[in-house]
């Protein structure tokens, strides 16, 4: 089953595969929104990686890397490949992403507004350990030649309590079709984390380094800068 996610009132509910990219009116609110692919699969810690007790490493297949743009016509609709979900938790952090989160591709039709443009979305949790006031989330994206693509990044400036979990959904612009078509895999990371007291905390990035670098051998530290924007 497909599922439509609401992300101005947190509506959510399922609906059939065959619905997957389009574009849709809440049913609560009336705001629109794109119907994406549900991921089920089970998540599984990575048993080969070199690092403390801190991190935890867990990987999910990220659905088809096929896009629909409309009922008939889909992006790579003769591959069977399946994209990959990584994301790397450092325990230390004071809040934390719930599983294992990932970006996949929409395509999102013409409006009165905008010409039709691809796009990188993703939905995520992040739960607080003590009370915190912003916080930024990475993606690495990847193609399907193992290529690193961008560096995308999400932060949420609100009050979130101790105990307390956030739901995010963003979106990014892609830079044209053959991104969208070769995009591949993504690594999801907590960069970094403002407590109430002011603190701010930044992630440990040796283990995300050398996830990525299972992909690329030439990824560096500077390539987890966020990508800027073209202009």
């Amino acid at each position: 089953m497909a599922s439509f996610d609401c992300s101005n009132c947190d509506h959510s509910q399922t609906v059939s595969d065959t619905y997957v990219g389009r574009r849709i009116k809440c049913p609560k609110c009336g705001d629109e929104g794109t119907i994406t692919e549900s991921l089920t699969a089970s998540l599984t810690t990575s048993p080969d990686s070199p690092l403390s007790e801190n991190i935890v490493v867990l990987r999910q297949p990220g659905g088809s890397i096929r896009t629909r743009l409309t009922h008939s016509i889909v992006l790579n609709k003769e591959s069977s490949l399946e994209r990959e979900f990584i994301t790397v938790i450092d325990k230390t952090l004071p809040a934390g992403l719930t599983g294992c989160v990932g970006v996949w591709t929409v395509y999102e039709p013409e409006t009165d507004y905008r010409p039709a443009q691809y796009v990188y979305a993703s939905r995520y949790s992040v739960k607080a350990l003590e009370e915190i006031r912003a916080f930024e989330t990475r993606f690495l994206v990847f193609n399907v030649w193992g290529r690193h693509v961008q560096t995308l990044s999400s932060s949420v400036i609100a009050d979130v309590a101790a105990g307390a979990t956030r739901q995010c959904a963003s979106q990014w612009m892609l830079y044209d079709e053959n991104e969208a078509c070769e995009y591949y895999a993504s690594i999801a990371y907590l960069a970094t984390v403002r407590t109430a007291s002011g603190h701010v905390f930044e992630t440990n990035i040796a283990p995300i380094l050398a996830e990525a670098k299972k992909f690329s051998s030439k990824f560096s530290a500077d390539d987890l800068a966020p990508t800027p924007r073209p202009k």
